[in-house]
């Protein structure tokens, strides 16, 4: 059975057939993909040789800038001129905040006045160590209230209390000087008829003022005997009409 089933001539030739048929289309793919095949490895080739290149230029480049650094020809950020304004509620007696530029003080140098634009007077003369001894070169950058803070803190300066700015307030000067604040109690009743001070606004020393918030943050509303020993209680802001002898 099985010896007719290999001799028979139909087996034999669907074999042959696809036999011849395998290698036919064997021989067609390596023929079709010959042209595929080579671009692509020229194309691999190409690849590699350009990435050797630019690897090997990228190197020269750097060993140039290297050995010759290019000069810089980037020209320093300037800052713009701000304006002061006429009104002004804050100063700082070590900064040069709200003075005019080096242009503006060379341009106003001519015109240094001695006395007071604003009817207080002749200028103060200035300690030997107070920091801005150019206070009083540029009075048309100053407002009567500004010129009122600085007046008071060069006094303030010479009776030996270093304040390093200030505030005005309500016609007050509260200079700022390191440890101290100003508070503004508000009395409290309490139900055995006495009262209590209460902290209802602080000014002065910022540093000083930002602790005792966080005690106000952790403890509620502060009462006289919170404040610690070691931290000065202003008596209030400064007239400096009264503080300087000066007619309103």
């Amino acid at each position: 059975m099985y010896r007719d089933f290999f001799t028979n001539k139909w087996i034999l030739g669907s074999a042959g057939f696809l036999i011849v048929l395998f290698v036919a289309c064997f021989l067609w793919y390596q023929h079709d993909t010959t042209a595929d095949r080579q671009a692509a490895a020229k194309a691999e080739k190409q690849l590699l040789q350009s990435k050797i290149a630019h690897k090997t230029t990228t190197n020269n480049m750097t060993k140039e800038v290297t050995k010759f650094p290019a000069e810089s020809t980037a020209r320093p950020a300037v800052k713009p001129i701000t304006k002061t304004t006429d009104k002004v509620d804050e100063t700082n007696s070590l900064s040069t905040e709200g003075l005019p530029s080096v242009t503006q003080q060379a341009q106003e140098k001519k015109k240094i006045a001695t006395v007071s634009p604003h009817g207080f007077g002749p200028y103060p003369e200035l300690p030997s160590d107070y920091p801005a001894q150019d206070l009083w070169n540029y009075p048309d950058f100053m407002s009567s209230d500004t010129e009122l803070m600085h007046r008071v803190a060069v006094k303030l300066w010479k009776q030996g209390t270093r304040s390093i700015g200030g505030m005005m307030a309500d016609g007050l000067v509260y200079p700022t000087i390191p440890g101290t604040v100003y508070i503004e109690w508000e009395h409290k009743v309490l139900p055995d008829g006495t009262e209590e001070k209460v902290v209802s606004g602080i000014r002065g020393d910022p540093f000083t003022g930002q602790f005792l918030r966080g005690m106000e943050r952790q403890k509620g509303r502060l009462v006289e005997s919170d404040i610690p020993s070691d931290i000065m209680v202003g008596n209030g802001g400064i007239d400096p009409y009264e503080f300087l002898n000066l007619k309103k």
